[in-house]
């Protein structure tokens, strides 16, 4: 430690760590040893770079054991700044690997599984003594300091579900809840029948085409057939009320599942057909089809599509909401610094407002 700078200049060594470690880059070495196809070289390239980090967590944990030693010499009201800092850079040091999840298992040597155990349980030894050394108000402002830190995970997460929603969508999370209440509402309107007993109405009509036209096409309904359909000609039949998967077949031909809820009194129109395969203006094959004719079905499609992309930030955000209060992305983002610069308070012995 460099003679020329006071005790207090070195308290935030932890949180210099956490910022110059780049958590992400070690969290994406620790991907790297998964991979299978990782050859011996890419994988000691690997180890050596978090056998780099583990050092330089060490390295910060021995300077700020140091700076506690001074502390002990300090005035009471220094004192009361450094015990508090240095605790919170060795939190900070603890969470490093916990949001990394390197451990003692990451490495395959005995010596670096000894060296990172033995780094570990310092710093939690550490966080243990230095606690017993702050007073109540110090206490509780660290407490609820590791509780942002904890947090901030998730606040982020929040921050990214907002943005990707402006970015992508133009939404705010109020607009976009909004809007898919409004789908799904709509949705539901669309799907009811019009009665509220009885089955739902199917009605098949087949277009006419030369291929295959004195054939009749099978309809199945959930893989079983309900009837045929020759060309040019309609099949009415009914279901019961639920989700079912239509069909339609002939010979080995056999069209995409097409499946839909379908309500009491509900009626549904679809149309079927045979589309030939030319080359150079002869039929070398078919495809056959099956479709909805309703707008209804396609109105209820494209809803679903629109909330099958709002449903997970939608959740997501609310849930997240849930945590932290109704915010807007503004107040989510104020909300992130504000905790940031409290972090970074707690972790400077300094009377200077950081």
């Amino acid at each position: 430690m460099k003679k020329d700078y006071g005790w207090v200049d070195y308290t935030n060594l932890g949180l210099n760590v956490i910022q110059t470690a780049q958590l992400e880059a070690v969290r994406s070495q620790l991907a790297c040893l998964q991979q299978l196809e990782l050859d011996e070289r890419a994988k000691a390239k690997v180890i050596e770079n978090l056998r780099q980090w583990v050092f330089e967590i060490e390295g910060a944990l021995n300077d700020l054991l140091k700076v506690a030693d001074q502390v002990d010499k300090a005035n009471p009201d220094e004192a009361k700044r450094g015990w508090r800092a240095v605790y919170m850079n060795c939190y900070v040091l603890k969470d490093c690997f916990e949001k990394t999840g390197v451990n003692p298992a990451t490495f395959p040597e005995f010596n670096d599984k000894d060296r990172v155990r033995k780094v570990m349980s310092e710093i939690e030894d550490a966080i243990n003594r230095f606690y017993e050394r702050m007073d109540v108000p110090s206490r509780e402002e660290v407490d609820e300091c590791r509780r942002f830190i904890k947090e901030d995970p998730e606040l982020q997460e929040l921050i990214g579900w907002m943005q990707a929603l402006k970015e992508k969508l133009g939404l705010d999370p109020n607009a976009a809840q909004a809007e898919f209440s409004g789908n799904e509402a709509e949705i539901f309107e669309i799907e009811k029948g019009g009665k509220s007993v009885g089955n739902a109405s199917i009605n098949v009509t087949r277009k006419t085409e030369l291929a295959y036209m004195a054939r009749s096409m099978h309809i199945l309904v959930d893989s079983q057939e309900v009837g045929k359909v020759a060309d040019n000609k309609t099949l009415n039949f009914s279901v019961q009320p639920g989700k079912h998967i239509f069909q339609a077949q002939i010979g080995n031909n056999i069209t995409q599942p097409f499946e839909i809820a379908l309500n009491s009194g509900k009626e549904l129109r679809l149309e079927c057909g045979v589309t030939p395969k030319r080359t150079w203006g002869m039929i070398t094959g078919v495809d056959i089809f099956l479709k909805s004719v309703d707008p209804w079905v396609a109105r209820v499609n494209h809803l679903k599509e629109r909330n099958d992309i709002l449903r997970t930030p939608v959740e997501e955000i609310k849930k997240l909401l849930t945590k932290f209060g109704k915010l807007s992305e503004a107040q989510v983002v104020a909300l992130q610094k504000d905790r940031q610069i409290r972090i970074e308070k707690a972790c400077s012995a300094s009377k200077t407002q950081i």
